[in-house]
């Protein structure tokens, strides 16, 4: 028995002596973001493993990373398998860009991590947060999800405020994206800095301390830690959290934002092709007023015709470079000649048609049309086609009835998909009426729902129901009833291979949940953890 006790001791001071060392290993790891010299409200210098271990609210919770250069090299094959968000740093002012973040970048498109980017804000001026704008735009990857304006200290140098920098700088970063943008602000000079935060999708503040203690003011993403550990990366980095009320799809989904402009004369506009308001909706397919029927067509009124006295050809009305898909947006002809004239006019295409472009062609009086993958032509005017998202595959493009929630989402009261216009959080397993698809300026559909509110046409997002949902229960019942004979299967797939057994009429079963089959059928869950049709012709709803 002394023997064991002995035993025990020195395995204790062994285990101790361990722990020490790899404190000791980590205290010597570089820091996690020196960029700012000043320091936050509550620093996070005496935290210890311990400590940094009871930081994180549950196991569940998602790694958010923040990175740049300072994390030098990072093993992403590593780093991948834990990582659920990472921001990556694109600059620190225009003088400044980060040499590491295009091989960041890279490495999370290769391994799948969904990534934001941010710039650290030297402007001096309103002008200069212009030029720090468009070089931060011109520098990130296109792939990422958002953008982040990181604030951490006063640097106007020209008597305006840093409100009146900053606003200028979101200006002039909306001109080139409609993706999110958020701000960081420093916790500690929040009052001070009186940054505009409704000009942002989203606020990111850090604040460190031992208390797990959340920032003071309003926030969608908090940086709790300049100390954090990830396995791939060989110094402390910055990890973050959400907002109870905030989801980790609302930075990573990228249907929820439109894909990016680039194009600084997009307006961010919509065009709505779900509602029956729509012009386009009532354009008949031989209207006059298409540009298919009267464009180059000889008549002498035709403002489109660059031989028109009136006035020239306005080309920033139509797509000059191939768009590669488009949807068209009222119903308009294809031709068999670019000159789109009467006599070669082919089968019409009607609103919300998604087409394929192979290029750019022009009529003989020089107005641009598309040629399409079957070889006929149409306007290109923007009026009547939009280019759409390069993954539109990934997006319902026609309306279902009824779509579910697959992952937690937002619902909108318009197509501008910032905080401010949130009305609601969707959980998954919601049923929601769809009315119309819509798109915005640069082409990404959404869902217009029965409430006239929008929520993402993103598949990995929404499920198309089947269109005889009406005969299904969609909200869980703590116990049916069989009305008919049925079979309980090991899975959703309700084949008769993962058949179990055949439940006789009158059994009462307990539910545990719904699940939904690829079609979007949905089927029973029971307390055993085995599956039934959620069919009302089979089971009855006990109360």
């Amino acid at each position: 028995m002394k023997k064991f006790y002995l035993l025990a001791v020195l395995l204790g001071i062994s285990i101790l002596a361990m722990l020490g060392v790899q404190n000791a290993a980590y205290a010597d790891m570089a820091p996690a973001n020196p960029d700012s010299t000043t320091k936050w409200e509550t620093d996070s210098n005496g935290t210890n493993l311990r400590t940094q271990s009871l930081l994180r609210s549950s196991v569940d919770e998602p790694v958010i990373a923040d990175i740049s250069k300072w994390q030098g090299t990072i093993d992403w094959k590593t780093a991948s398998n834990y990582l659920d968000l990472v921001i990556i740093r694109t600059q620190a002012g225009s003088s400044y860009e980060d040499p590491l973040h295009k091989v960041n970048e890279n490495a999370a498109i290769q391994y799948k991590v969904p990534f934001g980017v941010y710039a650290y804000n030297k402007s001096i001026s309103s002008a200069d947060a212009k030029a720090e704008a468009k070089d931060f735009y011109n520098r990130a990857n296109k792939n990422t999800l958002f953008y982040v304006v990181d604030v951490e200290e006063n640097t106007s140098k020209s008597g305006e405020s840093m409100r009146t920098i900053i606003n200028s700088y979101v200006t002039e970063l909306r001109k080139y994206t409609d993706k999110k943008i958020g701000v960081y602000i420093a916790h500690h000079l929040y009052k001070s800095l009186n940054i505009d935060t409704s000009k942002f999708d989203f606020v990111w503040i850090p604040r460190y301390n031992n208390t797990n203690t959340p920032p003071n003011y309003d926030y969608d993403l908090w940086q709790y830690t300049d100390k954090g550990i990830v396995k791939g990366i060989n110094t402390y980095v910055d990890l973050n959290r959400l907002h109870p009320d905030v989801t980790l799809e609302f930075f990573t989904d990228d249907s929820n934002d439109s894909v990016d402009a680039g194009d600084p004369s997009d307006t961010g506009g919509t065009t709505d092709l779900g509602d029956k308001t729509n012009p386009g909706e009532k354009t008949d397919a031989g209207d006059k007023t298409s540009p298919g029927d009267k464009t180059n067509s000889g008549e002498k009124n035709d403002t489109s015709d660059p031989n028109y006295a009136g006035e020239l050809l306005d080309l920033a009305k139509y797509y000059t470079a191939n768009p590669k898909k488009v949807v068209i947006l009222k119903t308009i002809y294809q031709y068999a000649n670019p000159n789109l004239t009467q006599d070669a006019k082919k089968t019409a295409l009607t609103a919300n048609s998604i087409v394929s472009v192979t290029g750019v062609a022009f009529s003989s009086k020089g107005t641009p049309c598309l040629r399409l993958s079957n070889g006929y032509y149409i306007s290109a005017a923007k009026d009547y086609v939009l280019k759409v998202t390069a993954d539109i595959g990934k997006y319902y493009t026609t309306a279902p009835k009824k779509v579910v929630v697959k992952k937690g989402l937002y619902e909108y009261r318009s197509m501008l998909n910032i905080t401010a216009n949130r009305i609601r959080a969707l959980q998954k397993n919601t049923v929601v009426p769809i009315t119309g698809i819509v798109y915005s300026a640069t082409g990404t559909p959404k869902l217009k729902t029965s409430r006239g509110t929008y929520i993402t046409a993103h598949k990995d997002y929404v499920l198309k129901m089947t269109a005889n949902i009406d005969h299904y229960y969609t909200t869980v019942p703590k116990k049916v009833k069989i009305t008919k004979g049925l079979y309980e299967y090991k899975s959703t797939n309700c084949t008769t291979a993962n058949r179990i057994r055949a439940v006789k009429k009158n059994t009462v079963v307990p539910i545990t949940g719904i699940v939904y089959t690829a079609s979007g059928t949905p089927i029973l869950k029971t307390s055993k953890g085995t599956y039934i049709s959620a069919n009302k012709s089979y089971v009855q709803k006990l109360a």
